[in-house]
């Protein structure tokens, strides 16, 4: 996402998650990721992730920020096209 500048920068962590898959409940450590772009790069980043993925049915949720700081902003302005 960085290399192709859909995100100024991801953030991820390990964590675990429960869930019910075709009938079975599963438990499985994956990665939380927190990718920082802007509104016209969010489907792109959705389709590419759902082209690499591993699940079938990945999870890809968006949190709108409605206040960003200026110097960040300017930054991610730079490198996000």
């Amino acid at each position: 996402m960085i290399s192709k500048h859909l995100a100024a920068c991801v953030d991820f962590w390990p964590i675990e998650s429960c869930y019910e898959w075709q009938g079975a409940m599963k438990c499985e450590k994956e990665y939380a990721v927190l990718v920082k772009t802007n509104e016209p790069k969010v489907a792109e980043i959705e389709d590419l992730i759902t082209a690499n993925h591993s699940y079938q049915v990945p999870f890809v949720g968006m949190v709108d920020v409605r206040r960003l700081n200026r110097a960040y902003k300017e930054w991610m302005a730079q490198v996000v096209h």
